[in-house]
């Protein structure tokens, strides 16, 4: 009896020094929180932004959405619902680049030599979020329309950039387990080769430099690290996205793309600004999508965000 205990002991502690190593070896989970960084107050101008946060909380079956918010008042006087598992946060910029290659940059005041200090405070908000609290970080003009984005997405994303190769990947779209090195080299590239009056240089340039050195050195840094196609989150080229705001176009071969084969949609909300418009054509292809994924802002913001006509036929209408 006292061997057969002996034997049961040596047992179970096989068992939990097994189970020990495999959680030890077994890569961090990714998927357990989506981050979202609400930083430009005029992201309130275009609620269809607040689409990609009910998106998330739908079709995210484990975890919590965080929103990150510079204006946690603001936002919440914006956000119309309660959703489970969506937790706001204030932006406390000394708290969260503290102990981070971020902190000296921010404390002695680089950050304004810019012409796009929030941009690059954004950009650079992203990586100390992912750094500090691990998960899947996502644009709000980034719209989740199935389950697989959640569940089925590398660490990086390429993105649509043929004629510029040092945009060939984004910072739209960043999947990592906590306190991961690849992100803490990022933000020491961040401060080195910081950049603060040339658009993408601290954000989609700086992703793609990093990781295209991190590949060519063979540095183990980047050695376990995944990356999706651009088809996957942005199956719309950005010349194209003005269709998706302005035209009905379901039965064409790129909204099967969209349908099939996509599990985001990255609908790029400077487009608003490209169109010279707010305003989104009714029964277009923008207005399905969020039919489909957030329906609560689509019923609550829908008279703000459609319109009828085409923006230009409503300005000579006046």
């Amino acid at each position: 009896m006292h061997l057969l205990w002996q034997q049961c002991q040596r047992a179970l502690l096989l068992s939990l020094l097994l189970l020990r190593l495999f959680a030890a070896a077994a890569p961090a989970s990714l998927h357990h929180q989506t981050l979202f960084v609400h930083f430009y107050d005029s992201i309130m101008d275009a609620p269809a932004h607040l689409c990609a946060i009910e998106s998330a909380s739908r079709l995210l079956h484990q975890g919590d959405v965080k929103v990150f918010a510079k204006d946690i008042e603001g936002f919440h006087k914006h956000w119309p619902i309660q959703l489970a598992r969506v937790n706001v946060n204030s932006i406390d910029l000394a708290e969260i680049f503290m102990n981070t290659p971020l902190w000296e940059w921010y404390a002695n005041n680089r950050h304004t030599e810019s012409s796009m200090v929030s941009q690059n405070l954004s950009n650079a908000l992203r990586l100390a979020v992912i750094w500090k609290y691990g998960g899947m970080y996502i644009d709000l003009d980034i719209i989740a329309t199935s389950p697989l984005f959640f569940t089925a997405h590398g660490n990086l994303a390429r993105q649509h950039a043929p004629d510029n190769p040092k945009f060939d990947y984004n910072n739209a779209v960043l999947n990592f387990p906590r306190s991961h090195p690849f992100v803490w080299r990022l933000m020491e590239e961040f401060v080195n080769g910081f950049d603060g009056f040339t658009w993408g240089e601290n954000g989609p340039a700086l992703i793609t430099r990093v990781y295209n050195g991190c590949m060519a050195d063979r540095d183990p840094v980047c050695a376990d690290l995944e990356v999706s196609a651009a088809w996957r989150h942005s199956p719309i080229p950005y010349s194209d996205i003005p269709l998706v705001l302005q035209q009905n176009w379901m039965g064409t071969e790129l909204w099967e793309k969209v349908q099939q084969v996509s599990w985001a949609t990255h609908w790029y909300h400077n487009q608003f600004k490209m169109t010279n418009t707010t305003c989104v054509l009714r029964g277009s292809v923008f207005e399905k999508i969020m039919t489909d994924t957030c329906p609560v802002i689509r019923q609550v913001f829908g008279e703000q965000i459609f319109c009828s006509a085409e923006p230009a036929q409503e300005q000579e209408n006046r």
